[in-house]
C-alpha cells in the first residue's frame, strides 16, 4: 500500500493521551520501513490558540469522573440518529482549505489519522479535491460520528467497533 517513496502526514488531536500514543506509533513504524512520516497534531496546523483551548476543554470535561464529557457523548450519539451532518463535522470542515494547502506545501501523497475530527476535515477535502486517507480507531467503543467520514482504509482494533 505505502511505497518507500511516499511522504505520509500522520495527523492526531491532544484529547486524550491515545490518539497521539497511536500516532507517534504508525510513524515510528514507517520510519522503520524507510517511509517519510511527519506526525502533527491537526489543529496545530489550524490555529495553536484554537488547539490548546479545545484540548484543555476536552480535559476539564473529563473530571469529576467524566460527568460534562458523557453527557455530551451521549448527546452525539441521540445527534447522530437525525441522521443530519453534525456540527462537529461542519466546524472541521471549515478547515478544509488550511489543511489541504498544509498537504499540497509539504507534498504529502498519503495522510493517516487517529481522531475524528481530522477524519471529518480529509472527507471534506476529499469531495472537492484528489486525496486519499487512512483512519485508525483508537477508542474503545465505536464513536458517534464516524460514519460522516469517508477514508480510503479504517483500521479498527476490535470487530466489535464495526457497525456494518
Amino acid at each position: 500500500m505505502l511505497e518507500n517513496n511516499k511522504k505520509v502526514l500522520i495527523l492526531s488531536c491532544g484529547t486524550g493521551g491515545g490518539h497521539n500514543t497511536a500516532a507517534k506509533a504508525i510513524q515510528e513504524e514507517l520510519l522503520t520501513k524507510n517511509i517519510q512520516a511527519d506526525f502533527k497534531e491537526y489543529l496545530e496546523i489550524i490555529d495553536v490558540k484554537l488547539k490548546d483551548e479545545i484540548n484543555n476543554l476536552y480535559i476539564k470535561s473529563t473530571n469529576k469522573n467524566g460527568k460534562i464529557f458523557k453527557n455530551v457523548y451521549n448527546l452525539g450519539k441521540i445527534y447522530e440518529k437525525t441522521n443530519l451532518k453534525s456540527p462537529v463535522y461542519f466546524l472541521n470542515s471549515l478547515s478544509k482549505e488550511k489543511l489541504y494547502s498544509y498537504i499540497q506545501s509539504n507534498q504529502y501523497q498519503f495522510v493517516i489519522t487517529t481522531h475524528l475530527f481530522a477524519a471529518q476535515a480529509l472527507t471534506a477535502i476529499k469531495k472537492e479535491y484528489p486525496i486519499h486517507f487512512m483512519q485508525v480507531a483508537t477508542d474503545y467503543v465505536s464513536i458517534p460520528f464516524w460514519e460522516e467520514t469517508n477514508p480510503d482504509y479504517f483500521i479498527i482494533p476490535s470487530k466489535e467497533l464495526d457497525r456494518g
